[in-house]
């Protein structure tokens, strides 16, 4: 009887130190699942930031819109699979860009202040993605200053007449929209822009696709500002060529 009951003391404490360890295992377990639960979150508010500071670094903070660095950025990821896509069996792929720049843009930030630009700015951004860039892989961009781009995939150089043309209309009602700004600054608010298109082909680079495109939308919109200003001009292989003006 008492060898059995030695036994049992002997099970039971060889029992009772089963479960301290168990407990242990347990305990320990718990605070690094604890830990590594607040790791996995710390990753993921890192992982976020990151997002947050990529998107700033490639949006202008005032317009929202890309800037150059977003722009090329984006600009390769949308044309590079296009010139991919190309093997020469006589597809047509048409990249049109539109440079927009705002007339005497100076006068008002001379006259009534850089608040006023700001608002000017904001609201053409507004207009360019309601009136020109408004499809799934159009690209609209700050160049810098009072420069707007706006670069549209698969669009003919007609079809961007017709969006110039809108976007032009409505900047000259914005007058209409918000009278009290232009009571309270006394400005005209139009613009000048240059359309010029781009037909791919097999062999060309991604870079050679922007600097073309660049290349003649600038210089249609030189044409633009020489004719007067709130124009659209369009760039085709002949010069540059007056498209359908805004309202005047």
């Amino acid at each position: 009887m008492t060898a059995l009951l030695e036994k049992l003391a002997v099970v039971t404490a060889q029992k009772d130190s089963v479960e301290r360890d168990l407990k242990m295992v347990k305990d320990a377990f718990d605070r690094f699942a604890e830990k590594a639960l607040r790791a996995t979150q710390h990753v993921g508010k890192l992982e976020q930031r990151v997002r947050e500071l990529e998107k700033l670094s490639e949006h202008d903070p005032l317009t929202g819109l890309l800037n150059r660095r977003g722009f090329n950025r984006s600009f390769n990821g949308e044309v590079g699979p296009l010139l991919r896509g190309i093997h020469g069996g006589g597809e047509v792929v048409e990249i049109t860009a539109l440079v927009v720049d705002l007339d005497d843009f100076d006068l008002i930030n001379n006259d009534c202040g850089h608040p006023a630009g700001d608002w000017v700015l904001k609201k053409v951004a507004e207009l360019m993605a309601l009136h020109i860039g408004h499809r799934p892989g159009d690209l609209l961009v700050r160049l810098g200053g009072d420069e707007f781009c706006a670069v549209l995939a698969q669009a003919s150089a007609a079809s961007a007449d017709t969006q110039a043309e809108k976007f032009l209309i409505a900047l000259h009602a914005l007058r209409e929209d918000d009278p009290k700004f232009f009571q309270e600054n006394r400005v005209i608010v139009t613009a000048s822009i240059g359309i010029a298109t781009v037909t791919l082909s097999a062999g060309m680079t991604v870079d050679e696709v922007l600097t073309e495109l660049y290349h003649n939308a600038d210089q249609a919109l030189r044409a633009a500002k020489q004719l007067g200003k709130n124009a659209s001009v369009r760039h085709d292989a002949m010069g540059t060529v007056p498209a359908p003006l805004g309202d005047e």
